[in-house]
């Protein structure tokens, strides 16, 4: 919990220039009971009253063992944008079923390296990445989970490996 003293800035009762004495700068500070209280507010409004759902912390924001093992514990599952992110969640201990793959511009070895690793979850952001993970996929012989994030007509003139919406593709699903 963030405070001051005397003008001076506190976490969780101990001074902002003490630990920059102790550890320098530059230096990233998170309150571990605020992150589970936090975590904890996610748990009690949505995964304890829904069935079936699920929510993911956004590996971008911190992706370090500690954090993940707080997720874990919560209840959570992990959203990453890169090998990176990727390679750390599992060294992390991670269950690679409880890492989700999302971003709008992901390569071939980004996919590849998911798969090879056990990861099966994708949010699917674009045309191209449908065909591209379903080669994958299907070269590998591994089933896949995906989302479809649908933003329709709204491409913003962004690039194009970037871009979210379907513009005008036209998606057809089979009859149910």
């Amino acid at each position: 919990m963030y405070t001051t003293n005397q003008s001076v800035c506190m976490i969780e009762g101990v001074s902002v220039r003490e630990l920059q004495a102790t550890y320098g700068t530059p230096l990233y500070i998170m309150s571990e009971p605020e992150l589970e209280r936090r975590l904890g507010l996610v748990r009690n409004a949505f995964l304890d009253k829904y069935p079936n759902t699920y929510a993911l912390y956004a590996s971008k924001a911190m992706s370090i063992a500690a954090v993940y093992d707080k997720v874990m514990a919560a209840g959570l599952s992990i959203d990453v944008v890169s090998r990176g992110e990727m390679f750390v969640a599992l060294h992390a201990g991670v269950p690679a079923d409880r890492i989700h793959v999302h971003g709008s511009n992901k390569t071939i070895q980004d996919i590849t390296f998911a798969l090879e690793n056990g990861i099966t979850h994708f949010t699917i952001d674009n045309m191209r990445e449908i065909g591209l993970l379903s080669g994958l996929a299907v070269e590998q012989g591994v089933d896949v989970d995906v989302l479809l994030r649908i933003v329709p007509q709204v491409v913003g003139g962004a690039h194009e490996a970037i871009q979210n919406g379907w513009g005008r593709h036209e998606v057809r699903f089979p009859d149910p």
